[in-house]
């Protein structure tokens, strides 16, 4: 198994998806403790959608990220 980062500064959630798909990525585990967004699709439960709609999986594990 590979484990890979990814940031979605300046990409739309259209772009970031794009990109995971580009990559073969299909799961992707979310350790932002506060999974919210300004940018829209980003946060915890549109960004779930938004990538179940494209078949990629999504966990959220704030305990893997930043203290």
């Amino acid at each position: 198994m590979a484990i890979y980062t990814a940031g979605y500064e300046g990409l739309s959630i259209d772009a970031f998806i794009a990109r995971l798909k580009q990559a073969q990525i299909d799961k992707v585990l979310d350790v932002r403790e506060y999974p919210l967004s300004r940018k829209p699709g980003f946060s915890k439960k549109a960004f779930a959608q938004c990538l179940a709609d494209a078949g990629i999986a999504y966990e959220h594990s704030p305990p893997l990220g930043c203290p």
